[in-house]
């Protein structure tokens, strides 16, 4: 009998993203989100009935195969528990972690936290907790033995999370092993950064609104699919936050007024369609921010006369249209090589910009 313990997020995140978009999404089965199970499969343990289909359900206690220890070929046992009992987790990051590679060593995920406590569950029955760091930061190390998933959940009042390679390798060196992202909008958190790579599937889930530092937060996400929730109001880093996530779909979200650093922020995530949004006053920073973005169909937005370095910004973007303001009302700019180059901006319309924008 195969039980189940991680399931409710996930419905969740898939019906949040589908709703934060206009886009057609395909609704995922029952089978996708993890209702694999009959209500009698389940024995004593408690069950989550799949929207769609009620009668299939998934087992919220006990373990897989490899007992609740998470052993090898288990699923890492009760790593989600969502009436954990003294609410230590209520308030959580949660990540999914899956470990694929057949070996009997140790295997070691790395995460660095920030400013304040922590409380980490590993998913594999080992808890680590740290007092207060102040201003300095902590590496926690969580140690995984043989094949399957665990659960990842981190709370407490630190304000920084960067996700760490694990001790796993390929040909292309250490892997992350985060296959699913559950739950960000933790309070606090004002920096998160490299939390996926290309190992990463599924949507999005809401983003923390208190974040003020996204730098390289889904960069080279190249399997997250579903459109990009909306940004926290006080975003001010959004360089690469979205970068390379060439399965993302949608339109580009509006941009916060705060934002000020916008490099890479959408480059290559080609699927992005529609308008661009209009630019926050204060944005000094826009290196290829909407480079290699080929559905969209926009007029060029009111560049802001704070803008320092747009080089590349929105090269390639052939459905980009119109006349751009006068390059005198931009006395802050001094970086713009190939600004246009792709794009339908014509420098024989745009007179006033020097030859180096195409």
């Amino acid at each position: 009998m195969k039980k189940l313990a991680i399931l409710s997020p996930l419905v969740l995140l898939a019906t949040t993203a589908l709703a934060q978009d206009s886009t057609c999404i395909l609704q995922p089965s029952c089978s996708q989100l993890g209702y694999t199970s009959a209500e009698a499969d389940c024995g004593t343990a408690k069950v989550l009935r799949c929207p769609f289909d009620v009668s299939q359900v998934a087992c919220l206690s006990g373990g897989s195969d490899g007992g609740s220890g998470g052993g090898a070929g288990g699923d890492g046992g009760d790593n989600y528990n969502p009436n954990d009992p003294n609410n230590e987790f209520e308030d959580a990051i949660i990540l999914e972690l899956k470990i694929t590679d057949d070996n009997l060593n140790k295997v070691s995920a790395d995460f660095e936290f920030g400013g304040g406590n922590i409380v980490v569950d590993c998913g594999d029955g080992e808890i680590i907790r740290d007092g207060y760091m102040g201003e300095g930061t902590k590496l926690v190390s969580c140690g995984y033995m043989g094949v399957g998933k665990y659960i990842f959940k981190a709370s407490g009042t630190f304000t920084h999370f960067i996700g760490h390679k694990s001790s796993l390798s390929d040909s292309k060196g250490l892997k992350n092993i985060v296959s699913g992202i559950l739950k960000l909008d933790k309070s606090g958190i004002k920096k998160m950064s490299n939390i996926v790579d290309s190992n990463t599937y599924g949507f999005i889930p809401p983003l923390p609104s208190s974040l003020i530092d996204g730098y390289e937060m889904f960069f080279y996400g190249r399997n997250l699919t579903g459109s990009i929730p909306e940004l926290p109001p006080g975003l001010i880093n959004g360089e690469s936050m979205f970068g390379n996530c060439d399965k993302l779909t949608g339109k580009i979200p509006v941009l916060p007024s705060s934002l000020t650093n916008g490099d890479h922020m959408f480059y290559s995530t080609y699927r992005l369609s529609g308008q661009i949004p209009a630019l926050p006053s204060g944005l000094t920073h826009a290196d290829y921010m909407f480079g290699l973005l080929y559905d969209i169909d926009s007029t060029v937005p009111l560049l802001p006369e704070s803008l320092v370095s747009a080089e590349k910004m929105f090269l390639n973007n052939d459905g980009l249209k119109g006349v751009a303001q006068d390059f005198s009302t931009l006395p802050n700019l001094t970086t713009y090589t190939d600004m246009f180059s792709g794009t339908g901006i014509t420098q024989a319309d745009n007179p006033t910009w020097p030859a180096a924008a195409w």
